[in-house]
């Protein structure tokens, strides 16, 4: 009998903006995934902080990711590098303390295409090749 790889719990902070991210979208992503991935909808993602990428992880969490909107279509104009160069320097905290820094990342929604559904599919498998994240908290 095959073994199968269980899924990895994430977090994912996503830019309302992106294409197919509504409400019932984020909504029906949850449902689908279960407990599995819990996905948080910002105003823009240059509002995230590391901050919130470390709790998720601290909360047991196995990776945590952003999703951006194109750079071109912020409508802040830098909230999508914002958002990258805080996932870099979480990435570079966590490495430190011995953590693969590939636990953290962002992807960049393409311009008018793929849903929230679709990209969260993406960073779930992305995270279950990783294996679980196993702390030793003492």
């Amino acid at each position: 009998m095959a073994e199968t790889q269980a899924k990895a719990k994430i977090a994912v902070f996503y830019c309302c903006r992106i294409p197919g991210s509504s409400d019932e979208e984020r909504q029906q992503v949850e449902k689908r995934w279960e407990s599995a991935v819990k996905c948080f909808p910002l105003p823009c993602s240059g509002r995230l902080e590391q901050k919130q990428l470390l709790m998720s992880l601290e909360a047991g969490n196995d990776a945590a990711y952003v999703i951006t909107c194109p750079e071109e279509e912020c409508r802040y104009f830098e909230g999508s590098r914002r958002a990258a160069k805080r996932v870099q320097h979480a990435r570079a905290l966590v490495s430190e303390i011995g953590i693969e820094p590939d636990r953290l990342g962002v992807l960049v929604a393409s311009e008018g295409s793929g849903t929230l559904g679709e990209y969260v599919e993406q960073l779930e498998q992305k995270a279950t090749a990783l294996g679980p994240l196993f702390v030793d908290v003492e």
